[in-house]
């Protein structure tokens, strides 16, 4: 009997050591592998899964066959020097730390866990995350909503005459790139598009928000103080502003205004029959940006920034002028100052400032902003005035006539201040009125300038030609002049989507603009026929 079982007994204890010698290899290979996943890194807990999960179906292996491929450990050489936490699978991937590559390939990375999706980027920026919702060619432009233009490195500033930004991309002095002033009207149009679709929400948790105001009317508030030249206000029923060369004071200086409540960042002004040589002037206190010396420079500037319907002394194209005392800084107007000479006055003058990102472009050119607008909006809120560098203490606003050209009256119809607004929050104050309206504003001329650019400046075959040379290595230099081709679609985008703010004469403008634009394409089709036939 006892013979009788032993073989079966046998071959039971073989299997178990066996199974156990397997248990014991995979155990080796899980601790092997353990050490290589235990890497932390910075991740973000917001879950991307809705989004980024079924795009990366094929790598989702299970562990057991992530264990079983990773065969051996290697060594590995990165630039000469031994790395460790190197594996080698059975498809001969190579398998390395991400701390290898972020150290020697400068890349960025996070790691969600809650969606266990890993985060690669090639330049530590804030990229905003994709949304799923159906393209509508009246809507948001990408993700433009997201960012601002004109706070890019490239960005030399905002022309205070035209409206549009400046671009020292392919030369510094700076030049119009229609692609980049394309952009710059999208981007404005999206958070245009994105506050008028917030609506009202819940404001229980923007207490602070509700609390301050945030927007200035400077023409009928209680909160302003206004300093006639003759004593006497001028104002029309519609409580726009009346500006006369008849009373001025010896400075030229015809209404002075003091608003009671300083912290700002938008200034809005829309008037009518400006005349040439007469000007705004904000004076203000801010913070310049902390730079490397930010000790000594990281207390409160004063400056005083002029809006000038006039062009530059110099007798050049020059976009702005700083006093020899580094204090004051003039934009010039020059086109305004064309107009007004040639009939008088100008029929429309509308300047919408950024008041922050007009003193640093000048006075720190060199500064990198965050181009993604809620960072710039959060840090707005969760820094005090004392601190805060985005905000600016207007404490004077000046009007100045030029009476040697005045013909008529000027005319203020729109004078606000206005705070930067969450983009996905708009608020009301008690009285039921709209709070980020100037925001708005802003938003809407900005828009319509760079539209308004391209139908003043569209040459005979409907396109707009970059007049800089554009020099890339390895490729013949394009001289001035040349078209870009993405540049001719990003701007039909621009025209179509104000179409819808317009009808009647102002829409048939934008839709000629647009035909036009086709010319270029049509002659390079017939060209290319030509040459097959």
């Amino acid at each position: 009997m006892r013979v009788k079982y032993l073989c079966p007994l046998r071959l039971v204890a073989l299997l178990l050591i066996a199974g156990a010698l397997i248990i014991l290899w995979e155990l080796r290979y899980l601790s092997r592998y353990s050490k290589f996943a235990s890497l932390t890194y910075d991740h973000e807990p917001e879950s991307q899964q809705a989004v980024y999960g079924k795009q990366n179906d094929r790598w989702n292996h299970s562990t057991n066959e992530i264990y079983r491929q990773c065969i051996q450990s290697i060594q590995c050489i990165v630039n000469g020097v031994p790395t460790p936490n190197c594996y080698l699978t059975q498809e001969k991937d190579v398998l390395v730390s991400f701390e290898v590559v972020r150290t020697h390939l400068k890349v960025f990375g996070s790691l969600d866990m809650s969606s266990n999706t890993f985060y690669l980027n090639h330049a530590n920026v804030e990229v905003p995350k994709a949304h799923l919702y159906k393209h509508n060619p009246r809507g948001i432009y990408m993700q433009f909503n997201k960012l601002s233009v004109e706070k890019r490195l490239h960005v030399k500033l905002v022309t205070a005459d035209e409206g549009v930004p400046i671009s020292s991309q392919w030369d510094h002095r700076g030049y119009p790139y229609p692609i980049q002033i394309a952009q710059f009207g999208l981007n404005h149009f999206s958070q245009l598009i994105t506050s008028d679709k917030s609506g009202i929400k819940d404001v229980q948790n923007n207490s602070s928000l509700m609390n301050e105001i945030m927007d200035l009317d400077l023409t009928v508030s209680d909160n302003v103080l206004h300093h006639w030249s003759n004593g006497k206000r001028l104002n029309k029923p519609n409580n726009s502003l009346m500006l006369s060369a008849r009373n001025v004071d010896s400075s030229s200086r015809s209404l002075s205004i003091t608003p009671k409540l300083k912290d700002w960042d938008y200034f809005i002004m829309v008037g009518r029959q400006w005349t040439y040589g007469s000007f705004v002037e904000l004076l203000v206190q801010w913070y310049p940006p902390k730079t490397a010396d930010y000790h000594f420079n990281h207390r409160p500037r004063r400056s005083s920034i002029i809006y000038n319907c006039s062009q530059s002394p110099a007798g050049r194209l020059t976009y702005t002028s700083i006093s020899s005392s580094g204090n004051t800084v003039i934009f010039w107007m020059p086109e305004c100052g064309k107009s007004a000479k040639l009939y008088g006055s100008v029929e429309s003058v509308k300047l919408a400032r950024d008041v922050y990102t007009d003193l640093v472009k000048v006075f720190f050119p060199f500064w990198k902003f965050s181009e993604h607008v809620d960072s710039n909006v959060k840090k707005s809120h969760q820094n005090n005035t004392t601190s805060y560098p985005f905000h600016v203490q207007v404490l004077e606003i000046n009007f100045y006539i030029n009476s040697h050209n005045a013909t008529a009256d000027i005319m203020i119809e729109k004078l606000r201040l206005g705070k930067a607004v969450n983009s996905q929050t708009i608020l009301y104050d008690a009285k039921k009125r709209e709070t980020g309206s100037t925001e708005k504003l802003l938003h809407e001329v900005r828009f319509i300038s760079a539209a308004d650019w391209f139908i003043h400046h569209q040459d005979k075959n409907g396109a707009w030609p970059v007049n800089v040379r554009r020099s890339l290595k390895g490729r013949r230099t394009l001289q001035p002049g040349w078209y870009s081709a993405m540049g001719q679609g990003i701007e039909v985008f621009c025209l179509f989507a104000l179409n819808s703010f317009f009808s009647g004469f102002s829409s048939w403008l934008y839709i000629r603009c647009q035909y036009q634009i086709i010319i270029p394409v049509v002659h390079i089709t017939s060209y290319h026929l030509a040459l097959f036939t």
